[in-house]
């Protein structure tokens, strides 16, 4: 397999016998075993969205997605990124801009504790336009947000 590589003038004086990659199959397996996981979770629509929920990087910012609550440990956001948005669009009578939307999910409690709430919020938009809940009224463009309403 990777004899052809000595007719490449770099690699002319390397003996590729020498080459050893350690592999400790053990830890192999049990990755692939955890990934076999994973992947049976995911493949329920409903786990699927709470794995993406939790994982997101454009969610609330932890490593776990939520940010800890620190009275108890508990998620200081147990609906979610999602969950809170969705509720709040709803709560939006007419257009809104991402703005808006970061300021009613506050206003019902949510914490942001991703880098820029704007990032964060405008994924979050896009899933909630892909699942039908909102769709854009109006494109953005430069010094000028997008207008979005509820469906």
């Amino acid at each position: 397999m990777l004899s052809g590589l000595t007719s490449f003038p770099a690699f002319s004086s390397v003996s590729l016998e020498a080459i050893t990659v350690p592999v400790d199959l053990k830890k192999l397996d049990e990755k692939i075993r955890k990934l076999q996981m994973i992947r049976e979770l995911a493949s329920d629509p409903e786990t699927a969205t709470l794995l993406n929920d939790v994982l997101s990087p454009n969610g609330n910012g932890a490593k776990n997605g939520h940010a800890p609550s620190p009275q108890n440990g508990e998620s200081a956001n147990p609906e979610g990124l999602l969950g809170y948005a969705d509720r709040a669009v709803r709560a939006i009578s007419g257009t809104f801009t991402t703005n808006d939307l970061i300021t009613k999910m506050k206003e019902l409690g949510y914490v942001f504790t991703a880098k820029d709430a704007a990032v964060a919020t405008y994924g979050v938009m896009l899933r909630l336009r892909d699942k039908g809940v909102i769709s854009i009224v109006e494109k953005g463009g430069p010094g000028r947000l997008a207008k979005w309403s509820t469906n």
